[in-house]
C-alpha cells in the first residue's frame, strides 16, 4: 500500500478513489482536497491501461461512447483538472503505468512517473521535489525537456510492515459501504503475499513489471492485516501475488 510506504520514510499521504465521480464532481473533490491537504505532489494510480471488457470499445451504432472506460484517456482528463488547480508536480505510476512506462508519461504529460515499486522515489523524495539528481532515483521516470526518461529498473520486496491501519479501513468502509464490505457483496479486500513471477506465459505481463524472482512478504505482517480487517468484520479477502 501505498500510504503504508509513504508513513515508512516519514511522509503523510492521502488517497482517494474518483472511479465513481463525473466531472463536475472531480473538479469539486480535487479543489476540496487542494485545500485541505495542501499537497506537495499528487500521484495518479493506473491500475490497467486499457479497458478489461470487450463492449467498451465497440464504435457507434453498436457501442455507447458514454460509457467507455478508458483509463488512460481518463486519467489524462484529470491531469488536466488537477494543471488547472495548481503548479503542484503530478506524479503518476502503478501496473498500467509501469507497463509502459515513456509512451504512457508522455501521454499523460505529467512531471514525474514511477515503474513498478516506489520505494526508491518515496526514500529520495526530497530529490525529486527539488528536482535534484534525478537520474540517481531508482525506478524513475522524468522530463528533461521534451524528452522523458527512465532509470534502470529496481524490484523491491513487498512491504515488511503490515499495511492496514484502523483509520485506512474506516476509509474503505466509508468509500464502499458497510453492506458491501462487511457482506460480502464487492470483491474482496487485497493483501499482499508475495510479488515476481518466474514464469513466461504468453498473455502475461507480470513478471515484466513485477520481476521474474518471487519476493515473499513477511508472514507476521500479513497476519496483523488480515487481523486488523477482521476486526472491523471485514472477512472477504483477496491474497495478492504475481
Amino acid at each position: 500500500d501505498v500510504s503504508a510506504l509513504g508513513r515508512h520514510f516519514g511522509l503523510n499521504v492521502a488517497s482517494v478513489d474518483f472511479v465513481r465521480l463525473n466531472r463536475q464532481q472531480i473538479r469539486h473533490h480535487l479543489t476540496d482536497l487542494i485545500r485541505r491537504h495542501r499537497p506537495r505532489m499528487i500521484g495518479l494510480h493506473l491500475r490497467q491501461a486499457d479497458s478489461v471488457v470487450e463492449s467498451d470499445y465497440p464504435p457507434p451504432p453498436f457501442g455507447d461512447p458514454s460509457k467507455y472506460y478508458l483509463p488512460v484517456e481518463d486519467t489524462r482528463a484529470l491531469v488536466g483538472e488537477i494543471r488547472r488547480l495548481t503548479r503542484v508536480p503530478i506524479v503518476a505510476g502503478g501496473f498500467g503505468f509501469s507497463a509502459h512506462p515513456l509512451q504512457t508519461a508522455a501521454r499523460l504529460q505529467v512531471d514525474f512517473g514511477v515503474q513498478g515499486e516506489p520505494d526508491g522515489f518515496f526514500a529520495r523524495f526530497a530529490d525529486v521535489l527539488a528536482r535534484r539528481a534525478l537520474e540517481q532515483v531508482p525506478n524513475l521516470v522524468y522530463r528533461r525537456g521534451r524528452t522523458f526518461h527512465a532509470n534502470p529498473r529496481v524490484f523491491y520486496p513487498p512491504f515488511c510492515g503490515p499495511e492496514y491501519t484502523h483509520e485506512l479501513v474506516d476509509e474503505l468502509i466509508r468509500f464502499y459501504g458497510e453492506r458491501a464490505l462487511l457482506e460480502g457483496t464487492m470483491t474482496a479486500v487485497p493483501v499482499e503475499i508475495a510479488r515476481g513471477c518466474p514464469f513466461r506465459c504468453y498473455f502475461c505481463n507480470e513478471p515484466a513489471v513485477k520481476g521474474r524472482r518471487v519476493r515473499y512478504r513477511n508472514w507476521s505482517a500479513v497476519e496483523e492485516d488480515v487481523a486488523t480487517l477482521a476486526s472491523h468484520g471485514i472477512q472477504n479477502l483477496w491474497f495478492v501475488c504475481s
